[in-house]
């Protein structure tokens, strides 16, 4: 029968499951919208039959992606994008669908995204009523609902296989890189592929390539070319893979002609020789069959490494002794293996050492040009000592900062703040290199803010800094949400408020607009009423879906609890969620003003940030008065 496949992802069942996929990777994106993401959750069956009913109907369409400008590394970026929460849901509801087929014709020695081998009680997912909850835990999403092993589980076992192989004989290594890999993807090839193993499955395809195609960027001239799927999300990288299978069925074919070794984990491609004539051989066979896949390796990165007793190219351009130590760690940690206290003594200890490598520099080095393994090891360094607490890899951290925007370094920042709030270096650094010239990068000065709102006090020249962004027309969307987000850690004069509720009437980005409210939420009377009902009756439902929370939260005891229960579980979380508290405060029925207080109360008694201990000795005062 036809279609079957399409049936099935959409079906209601399928689009839960979808949700929560959708929702657990937003939060690791390159921007978590989590005001709509609540939004979302707050009518979710309805907005599920809604999805269910376009689909059905085949009138469904997809929304514009909000690109992102990633920096990666000191000197680039990457085209990161930001999917819509709608499509999210229903491309992981397809991708949950088809993913056990492709299962079937993907080759053993590919290791990135593939199935889970013991899915629990026999199946791929387990769905129940657990899935009518609108927010599960990303751990039980993970185990429960996710198909894929997850890449720290499925990374490791890629490099343990080449491992092996190199320990065999296989003493020749092909490596190259393909350049632009997911901007560069065809998306006529990839319907091609998908319709020869989803061959009565026109609908599905068709959706698919139609919806890759309205995400493509346009040119100078306005057109789009059919190349590119969008950078940030899973869903991108399953149809990734996907689409590099031709190459694994030519060199899984040629094992059996030539002494060789295949291995993939999404684009790094390895290939393992036992002589420097076979290695020659695959070189060019590689790149026949990437270009046919109208891609292109790139020359520069193209070499033939050879391991010797006396010269191990191979283990010294992939492999370094830091990254399985911290990785034991890691795990040792997880399992309860070992303590916080061992594990910051350890730390500290990798920290200080080098490696046989010669190219390699201590973890807690101030050296600017690093390898691409020391970069590494010294970003999972400096995680492992957030998880533990000990505050140890801060002034390598903020030291790295001033000349690498790197979007991996700048979450690392914030992480630090929300752990170490206190912690001085912190707030000087983002107080002195956020208003100077060397902060070239929007994404960087993003994120920035986005860790300063978490400190313990935020320094004044931060405050006036996201001000000025926020009041700006032309900044980019991130900067413009998390300048908005760190205002509404304080109190604002009339002035400011007006100001800023006429540029919440002349924003342009839709995306952006539920952000005004972090400030806005503080308002009283005529201005709230005005705000909410702007919201509430905006043409757009990005907004309509916010405002309809806006009045729920407030009025409604049973949807309040829910949210205050969530919020009030961690002070990031009162932190991310000031503007709505405030309006709680302000407005709230009794029953929901009471308690937020009682949440208030049984928060201050346990100390903590002193710019969040003011707001909420504010917010209580706010809701005493009602």
């Amino acid at each position: 029968m036809d279609n079957q496949l399409w049936n099935s992802a959409t079906s209601r069942s399928s689009l839960e499951v979808g949700w929560h996929l959708a929702r657990a990777e937003l939060s690791a994106g390159f921007f978590h919208d989590y005001f709509h993401l609540q939004a979302f959750a707050h009518n979710l069956a309805p907005q599920l039959k809604e999805v269910k009913r376009l689909l059905d109907t085949q009138t469904y369409r997809t929304k514009p992606l909000r690109e992102v400008l990633v920096p990666k590394g000191p000197f680039s970026t990457r085209p990161g994008s930001h999917l819509p929460i709608r499509d999210r849901v229903v491309f992981w509801a397809i991708v949950k669908t088809i993913a056990p087929i492709y299962e079937n014709y993907i080759h053993k020695e590919v290791y990135s995204y593939r199935i889970k081998e013991n899915p629990k009680q026999g199946e791929l997912f387990r769905e129940s009523d657990v899935l009518q909850i609108p927010f599960l835990k990303r751990k039980d999403i993970g185990e429960q609902l996710d198909p894929f092993e997850p890449w720290y589980g499925a990374w490791p076992d890629f490099e343990d296989r080449t491992k092996e192989v190199i320990g065999s004989g296989y003493t020749y290594m092909v490596v190259s890189d393909i350049a632009a890999y997911f901007e560069n993807i065809n998306l006529t090839i990839l319907k091609e592929q998908l319709m020869s193993k989803l061959q009565d499955e026109s609908i599905l395809c068709n959706f698919i390539e139609e919806s890759f195609s309205e995400w493509v960027n346009h040119s100078h001239l306005g057109g789009r070319p059919k190349r590119g799927i969008p950078q940030g999300t899973s869903i991108s990288s399953f149809f990734g893979n996907i689409y590099l299978m031709p190459i694994d069925n030519k060199f899984i074919n040629l094992q059996k002609e030539r002494d060789i070794k295949y291995i993939r984990y999404m684009d790094d491609i390895r290939i393992v020789t036992k002589t420097l004539q076979d290695a020659r051989f695959c070189i060019f066979e590689l790149e026949k069959s990437v270009r046919k896949l109208h891609l292109n390796l790139q020359s520069a990165k193209t070499n033939i490494l050879h391991e010797q007793p006396n010269k191990k190219e191979i283990t010294k351009s992939l492999f370094d002794e830091r990254i399985d130590k911290l990785s034991l760690i890691k795990t040792q940690l997880e399992s309860g293996k070992m303590s916080e206290k061992e594990a910051t003594w350890r730390l500290n200890n990798l920290a200080t050492k080098k490696t046989d490598n010669t190219d390699d520099v201590k973890l807690s080095t101030k050296q600017i040009s690093i390898n691409k393994l020391t970069d590494r090891a010294m970003r999972m360094w400096m995680n492992l000592c957030v998880s533990v607490g000990t505050d140890q890899h801060i002034e390598t951290l903020v030291h790295h900062l001033r000349y690498n925007p790197d979007q991996k370094l700048s979450r690392i920042f914030v992480n630090s703040c929300k752990v170490f709030p206190r912690h001085r270096k912190l707030g000087n650094f983002a107080n002195s290199f956020i208003n100077s010239d060397q902060c070239v990068h929007p994404q960087q000065a993003a994120e920035l803010l986005r860790g300063a709102r978490y400190l313990s006090g935020i320094p004044d020249d931060i405050w006036r800094f996201a001000l000025r962004k926020a009041l700006h027309e032309k900044d980019t969307f991130q900067l413009k949400i998390q300048s908005l987000l760190l205002l509404g850690m304080r109190s604002h004069n009339q002035k400011i408020l007006d100001q800023i509720e006429s540029r919440l009437y002349s924003e342009n980005i839709i995306m952006n607009q539920p952000y005004y409210f972090s400030i806005l939420g503080q308002s009283k009377c005529d201005q709230i009423s005005r705000v909410i009902k702007y919201y509430d009756d905006h043409p757009n439902y990005h907004n309509r879906e916010f405002g309809s929370f806006l009045i729920a939260v407030a009025h409604d005891f049973k949807i309040s609890k829910s949210f205050l229960d969530h919020v009030f579980s961690d002070d990031v979380f009162i932190i991310d969620w000031q503007g709505v508290l405030f309006y709680i405060s302000n407005n709230g029925d009794k029953s929901i003003l009471n308690y937020l207080n009682d949440n208030i109360k049984y928060r201050l008694r346990n100390g903590g940030r002193t710019q969040l201990r003011s707001r909420l000795m504010l917010m209580k005062k706010n809701s005493l008065r009602k």
